[in-house]
């Protein structure tokens, strides 16, 4: 092999090398960067009291002036597999700041394989309002027993906590490039008190190996982003699921209208 040889090939590997080392720096430092982005998205929680959302600006941070025009929405809710049905049972609260008022929804899913429709979802939904930092429902389709349910619900949102989480806890750190979005599973273990929690009020015991799904998209890696967080609690070979949400909207949707 002459010389020339030789080096053309030298070049060709340091190229090769380059490449490679360009690429593996890219992509570790996109997947920091969404650690990083996950784990202050977690900073919000918990947010105990429902009243504090009149409060908070669009980035979560407490403020008693220039209250935006915009709305809280807050949901959590919990699924079960029982045989070949799906059921969902939470609430989603719209809380408006700037009026001072907060509405919306509990709901009852029941989602099952239909012979002739196919994937079919029963839905039942009861209106609610916010008093006193409690859900009341004010629908009089309810019986007592669910108004009382209602009445104790509390969103995930109030008792969740995520303190001192390592960028070396996310997992299954995955960016879809034609779509901009963003996903990662947070590893848990039954020790952590929101998990401790989710087990008394659900009264289950089979959750195991819990762990928490978070997407987002590219949008957010911009400082001035508003709150928007969407958490799955999930559970190797569990039937049970659940999920929670915090959201600064300001498509100026204000909550459940009084009329449906």
């Amino acid at each position: 092999m002459n010389i020339k040889k030789v080096v053309r090939l030298i070049i060709i590997l340091v190229l090769i090398l380059t490449i490679a080392i360009g690429c593996y720096l890219f992509f570790f430092e996109k997947e920091r960067k969404i650690k990083n982005l996950f784990n202050e998205k977690l900073k919000i929680y918990p947010v105990k009291n429902l009243d504090d959302y009149y409060h908070l600006s669009p980035k979560g941070k407490y403020t008693k002036k220039n209250i935006s025009s915009g709305t809280w929405i807050v949901q959590s809710s919990y699924s079960v597999k029982k045989g070949k049905v799906l059921f969902t049972e939470g609430a989603v609260l719209y809380i408006n700041p700037k009026k001072k008022n907060a509405n919306g929804k509990y709901y009852i899913y029941k989602t099952f394989d239909d012979k002739e429709k196919g994937l079919t979802t029963k839905e039942t939904n009861y209106k609610i309002v916010m008093k006193e930092n409690r859900l009341e429902c004010v629908d009089k389709r309810a019986d007592k027993v669910l108004k009382e349910k209602i009445k104790n619900f509390k969103f995930i949102s109030q008792y969740a906590e995520f303190k001192n989480i390592k960028r070396n806890a996310w997992e299954n750190i995955d960016y879809g490039y034609s779509v901009n979005s963003l996903h990662g599973n947070l590893k848990l273990n039954n020790s952590d008190k929101t998990i401790k929690i989710l087990k008394k009020i659900y009264n289950v015991k089979d959750l195991h190996t819990p762990y928490i799904s978070m997407s987002g998209n590219s949008s957010e890696f911009k400082k001035d982003k508003d709150i928007d967080v969407s958490l799955i609690f999930g559970f190797k070979n569990s039937k049970y699921s659940f999920s929670d949400s915090i959201k600064y909207d300001r498509s100026g949707f204000e909550g459940v209208d009084d009329n449906e």
